[in-house]
């Protein structure tokens, strides 16, 4: 089973707020199952995605240039302090997700004003893990081309509300792409648009766009 959205949780004590985590945790679970569904529908169609979050992170490790946000694990943390500062003795929620994915949109369409909430507020920390390993059932490369541009995105742009913004946008019930056989392509300046109405500037945008991925502070 390909695992594209999961919650892993570091719950430090018994507040309410641990309460509201271990919800959402039950709901990324449900999400996911939804995910396990539709992607079980198509699973014969491809031999070659990673069948495991394990072979993901080996992958990884193989990589020798990466985005200097991201972790020795691929994530990039989230606070209300901004990227890469973690709040102590709060819950930190990692979040796998897949630009294709049916799943990871009922997640964010669930869940993100209630995480993006607790962000603010400094209750949890957020850990997101961007895949592709869904680029197959699109025609022109959607998943690389998404999340390429999100990664830039993180690293030109200091504000984490512009990135969760693109997401939130991408995930849209009104954009999101089909896969296989229902998948129309999606040009690049829809994307971008998609990241301008987030907040992105325009330069950013055009630099998430230009074919390459960042990888530092540029």
């Amino acid at each position: 089973m390909i695992t594209a959205v999961s919650c892993r949780l570091w719950l430090t004590n018994t507040s309410p707020i641990g309460v509201i985590v271990a919800i959402i945790a039950v709901l990324l679970v449900v999400c996911g199952v939804a995910l396990y569904r539709s992607m079980s529908v198509n699973r014969s169609a491809t031999e070659d995605a990673p069948q495991s979050e394990q072979a993901a992170h080996d992958a990884l490790r193989r990589v020798k240039v990466k985005p200097s946000l991201a972790d020795d694990q691929g994530g990039i943390l989230i606070s209300k302090n901004g990227y890469g500062s973690r709040i102590d003795d709060v819950p930190t929620v990692g979040m796998y997700l897949e630009p294709l994915c049916p799943g990871c949109a009922l997640v964010s369409r669930t869940l993100d004003p209630t995480i993006k909430s607790m962000l603010d507020a400094g209750q949890i920390n957020l850990d997101l893990h961007f895949m592709t390993f869904q680029d197959y059932k699109s025609s022109d490369e959607y998943s690389t081309r998404a999340f390429n541009a999100a990664v830039t995105i993180a690293q030109q742009d200091p504000n984490p509300d512009h990135l969760l913004g693109y997401l939130m946008n991408i995930y849209a019930q009104d954009f999101q792409p089909g896969e296989l056989g229902e998948y129309r392509s999606v040009t690049d300046d829809r994307l971008k648009q998609q990241a301008l109405d987030a907040g992105v500037d325009k330069a950013t945008v055009d630099k998430a766009f230009d074919g390459q991925t960042g990888t530092g502070h540029g």
